[in-house]
Order: structure tokens, then sequence, then C-alpha cells
């Protein structure tokens, strides 16, 4: 007995021990329905913004592009973003913001935080859309102001790739500020329909974003061509320079 008590006393320890064991995090309604509201009103908004912008890329070597950005993304991320990688930066927010209104919508289990949270999506979205509507008079109005042949305005580019989008995302926004309002209201069916339309607008923008990001790197004309030419004219217009 004592020889096994003297072994067993004696036995090497290890010098980092055992980790502690964390904690069970345990979130509130009120956390997963502002989690759940957000990520459903900005993976339907940034979405079908995703999907316009996508089909635009297709466009790029028409006659008349039609150019369509994605909001917030290129004002968060400034000129770190390179050519249309802001559209697919764009996308895979949207994928995540799709996953986690599926992910949070059974965490949802209070109606009173559901509509409180809902109500925030009413006056975030409330402002966009105001803010789109300022944006859609003004261009409306910059456009008249330029309709003479002398101003140098492309009439036709700026209604098709300036007008046409802001009121594009302009009833994006006020769609959903009106399903907020729904939601708000106490409507839940109204909610398991928008977290499944959320999941479905991001997994179609994702993927046509995909394919126009490879149509654009792969076709004949892409960014990074037109950025080859100008910079090959620049290198060619130095070397006259200097002959």
């Amino acid at each position: 007995m004592t020889t096994t008590s003297s072994s067993a006393s004696s036995a090497p320890r290890p010098v980092v021990g055992a980790a502690p064991k964390m904690p069970k995090v345990k979130y509130s309604s009120k956390v997963m329905a502002h989690i759940n509201a957000f990520s459903i009103a900005f993976a339907i908004f940034l979405g079908l913004a995703a999907i316009f912008a996508a089909i635009a890329g297709f466009t790029k070597n028409a006659k008349m592009p039609w150019s369509f950005g994605v909001p917030f993304i290129g004002t968060f991320l400034g000129n770190n973003l390179y050519g249309g990688s802001a559209l697919f930066v764009d996308a895979v927010f949207v994928l995540i913001f799709g996953v986690l209104s599926l992910m949070t919508l059974r965490k949802v289990t209070s109606i009173d935080d559901m509509k409180s949270a809902w109500r925030k999506i009413v006056v975030i979205f409330g402002v966009i859309t105001a803010i789109f509507a300022v944006e859609l008079v003004a261009t409306a109005i910059y456009s008249l102001l330029g309709a003479g042949e002398k101003s140098g305005v492309a009439q036709g580019q700026l209604w098709l790739s300036s007008f046409l989008p802001i009121f594009i995302l302009g009833l994006i926004s006020a769609g959903v500020m009106y399903l907020a309002i729904q939601i708000a209201n106490g409507k839940t069916q109204v909610l398991r329909a928008a977290s499944y339309v959320a999941i479905a607008v991001a997994v179609i923008a994702f993927v046509l974003v995909l394919i126009s990001t490879l149509v654009g790197f792969y076709s004949k004309k892409s960014y990074s061509n037109y950025y080859d030419d100008d910079y090959s004219s620049a290198v060619e217009e130095l070397r006259d320079l200097f002959k």
C-alpha cells in the first residue's frame, strides 16, 4: 500500500493544466429578434441590389452598358476595392445575412421583442427610402438642366445608369419598409415568409454575382483588360515623348 501511494504521488504532472470549460452563452430573445430582423432586411435589400448589379454586369460589352452600383459596400471599404470586387463582397455579406435569417428565426420567442426590432427596421428603411427619393428628384432636375446639346451631359447614360438604379433601389427600400411595418404589427406569418425570401434572394444573388464575376474576368473586354489597355497606351505616349 505504501509503495503504491508513493509511486502515485511521484507521477509526473502536466505543466499546463486542463483548459476550463467554456461557459454556455445564452442569448436573449431580444438580441435574437434584432439579429433576425436586421439579417432579413439587409439580405433582401442588398440581395436584390446585387441581383440587378449582376444583370448590369452582363451588359458591360454592350453598345450602351448599364451601370448599377451596390449601396454601402463602397462607402465603408472605399478605395480598398478593385474594380467589380465591391459587388462580390456585397454578395458574400448577403449570403451571410441570409443564413443568419434562418438560423435565428426559431430563437425569437417573444412577440414584443419581434415588434420592437422591426420598428427599428421601419425607421431605418424609411430614412433610406427618403434619401433615395431626394436623389431621384435631384437627378431628374439635373438631367433637365443639362438637356441642351452644348451641356455635354450624356442623357441616355444619366437616365439608364443613374436615375433607373436609384428608382429601383428606392422601390426595394420601400418594399422592405412595408414588410417591416407588417411584421412590426405582429404578423408572425409574414416574418416566416420573409426569412425564406431572404435566403432565396441571398442564394440567387450569390450565384448570379459569381457568374457575372467569372464572365467579367474571362470575357473579351473585362475590367482588367480596359485597365491594361489604358496602361499600355500611357506607356506608348511616354515613349513617344522621349523619342
